[in-house]
């Protein structure tokens, strides 16, 4: 994954550990403990982003879709209030 900083530098590497305030990532020839809030953008690999995902193949900004069965909509009168028929 790589990790871009508030100051322009960035850091490839694995996330070995994390707590409130920093994390530490483990590079090819470093350690380095990275402060949370000077991080601007993280980016991770497709194929990584889609083992954590559950493997499922979603286009890039694409949502999955709903579970079967839908959203659980209220029906009836439940639906909310009925439309003024009165003029």
């Amino acid at each position: 994954m790589t990790i871009f900083l508030v100051s322009g530098k960035k850091f490839v590497g694995q996330v070995v550990g994390f707590d409130r305030y920093t994390i530490h990532v483990r590079g090819r020839d470093y350690d380095q403990i990275v402060f949370k809030h000077a991080i601007t953008n993280v980016s991770v690999p497709r194929h990584i982003m889609q083992k954590m995902m559950g493997g499922s193949a979603h286009a890039e900004g694409e949502a999955p879709p709903p579970a079967e069965g839908g959203p659980d909509l209220p029906e009836g009168d439940d639906a909310g209030p009925a439309p003024d028929d009165e003029g």
